[in-house]
């Protein structure tokens, strides 16, 4: 322990500068972080707000993604391709509206082998 106080005595002047630079540098971080915590308390809640089909009478400028709430999945249970797409993403479409157009390669066939069954049916029939 003598050693340490001899220390002291002869860099007393250096000492006494170092406690203090501590001791302001604590003083200083100890602000920024309560500054710190009273800006982190302090935050807004984002601003929601629920869209609808009307007049605007708010402008809101924002990053994000916009998400439709009513959308519908189409699909179909036969196998062919499709020839041609007809709406686009975001297009409002009404009940009987055509959506898009399929190959009718596959099926031709059977639609012409029905009307054939027909045509002979009917010709048995005139012949009775």
């Amino acid at each position: 322990m003598s050693k340490f106080f001899e220390f002291f005595k002869s860099h007393r002047r250096t000492t006494i500068i170092a406690v203090v630079a501590i001791l302001a540098v604590s003083v200083i971080l100890g602000a920024l972080a309560f500054q710190n915590m009273i800006n982190f308390s302090s935050q807004k809640e984002p601003n929601v707000t629920v869209l609808a089909q009307k007049d605007l009478n708010q402008v809101i400028t924002t990053k994000g993604v916009l998400q439709s709430t009513d959308s519908q999945f189409v699909f179909t249970r036969l196998s062919t391709k499709v020839n041609q797409v007809l709406v686009k993403t975001g297009d409002v479409v009404n009940v009987g509206d055509v959506l898009a157009r399929l190959d009718p390669t596959d099926y031709q066939q059977s639609v012409d082998d029905i009307y054939n069954l027909i045509a002979d049916t009917e010709a048995q029939q005139k012949a009775l």
